[in-house]
């Protein structure tokens, strides 16, 4: 077989080599040119105690306690998340910061209590925007064209994402107006 079995978390002396630098165009990051070609593996267990306690630190659970819920870090993709019954949430982490998540937390929390009317506004937004669209999509032509409260109606809140600049994403079910499509407002 090719490749290795790195664990999670684990501690490794490796034997690598630099991947060829490249002229990146508009789409890549900067981070693209920093790869490496695991040659070899010198040590599996290599303790080494500053590496030991980041690992334990970021094995670590970190919570942002809210009155709708608890949000969780995921460091992977770098934002807090929380699941209710009847929505996910994430708050992007801010600018520059792996762990806070200040300005997509204010904005949570300016709606947090109302959750309700910014769900009635975003629909009426949508289906301001998309109806059109959706009399478009209708599979049989002897359809009666639906109406912008029949649409609001029938499109399902999924999740809510809290972005780092103050922005709002919503995600919503189509409810087979656009055939199973994701709606993102």
């Amino acid at each position: 077989g090719w490749g290795y079995d790195f664990k999670q978390y684990g501690i490794y002396r490796l034997l690598v080599k630099k991947a060829k630098i490249k002229i990146l165009d508009e789409n890549r990051v900067a981070s693209w040119n920093n790869r490496y070609l695991v040659l070899k593996v010198l040590e599996w267990d290599a303790g080494q105690k500053e590496l030991e306690a980041l690992a334990a630190y970021l094995q670590q659970p970190k919570y942002i306690h809210t009155q709708r819920g608890d949000f969780l870090l995921n460091r992977q993709y770098k934002w807090y998340e929380m699941k209710t019954p009847d929505c996910g949430f994430t708050l992007d982490a801010d600018e520059g910061s792996d762990e806070t998540c200040e300005a997509a937390l204010a904005t949570y929390k300016k709606h947090e209590m109302n959750m309700p009317e910014l769900d009635r506004q975003l629909r009426a937004y949508a289906a301001g925007h998309m109806l059109d669209t959706a009399n478009d999509w209708l599979g049989d032509a002897d359809e009666e064209p639906i109406t912008a409260e029949q649409f609001a109606d029938r499109i399902t809140l999924s999740e809510l994402a809290f972005r780092n600049d103050g922005s709002i994403e919503a995600y919503y079910d189509d409810g087979d107006i656009f055939w199973g499509h994701c709606i993102i407002v």
